[in-house]
């Protein structure tokens, strides 16, 4: 008997077959996308080591190609791409905590969107994600520990444990440094006057 497969009282090499097969795949895929996705993802989660693997593969096989996509989210989706960047760091540093990006907009806009330090306000000025106690001084990556300054004055700042303090109607604000207590960082605030 003739080396093969039969389908219908037709022989198919193995190569045919799996032709054939991809084609009606592709067909039903274009019919129902969600039960193609729902698919692929049960496969990814029953051979997380195999997915692993062709991600990887595909990866390094279509480098410029997996840069460029890379790329054209960060400029699509700037909020998530700081935000997954801010969590590795945090990771990184040990440091407790997480903020969603809502947060962070909520916090700006209890500051009126102004820096509290030069008072400029945005448009004019990015503000920037300032943590009160500095990750590598022990602070916590939580709302509580968040404040929104411009990349000049957080650049002045740096890892000084520093609270600014929106006074309305004042040249300038009036700093807060916080003590390392001894019950954890960022407790017992202390206002000093310049």
């Amino acid at each position: 008997m003739p080396k093969g497969i039969y389908l219908h009282k037709k022989r198919f090499t193995d190569e045919e077959l799996r032709i054939k097969h991809c084609i009606r795949n592709r067909k039903r895929a274009k019919d129902n996308p969600e039960r193609g996705r729902n698919q692929l993802r049960n496969w990814r989660k029953n051979n997380p080591d195999k997915a692993r693997q062709m991600e990887k593969s595909y990866r390094e096989n279509n480098l410029e190609a997996y840069r460029q996509r890379k790329r054209n989210y960060a400029r699509l989706h700037p909020e998530i791409f700081r935000s997954a960047s801010r969590k590795r760091r945090v990771i990184k540093l040990k440091a407790e905590g997480d903020h969603t990006f809502g947060d962070w907009e909520l916090l700006k806009k209890q500051y009126g969107y102004v820096c509290p330090s030069c008072h400029k306000s945005e448009p004019e000025i990015k503000l920037t994600e300032d943590h009160i106690v500095p990750l590598t001084k022990g602070g916590s990556d939580f709302i509580e520990n968040i404040q929104p300054l411009c990349k000049p004055c957080n650049s002045i700042k740096h890892t000084k444990i520093m609270k600014f303090e929106l006074q309305m109607g004042t040249p300038a604000s009036s700093p807060v440094t916080a003590g390392m207590g001894g019950s954890g960082a960022g407790q017992g605030l202390l206002t000093q006057n310049r």
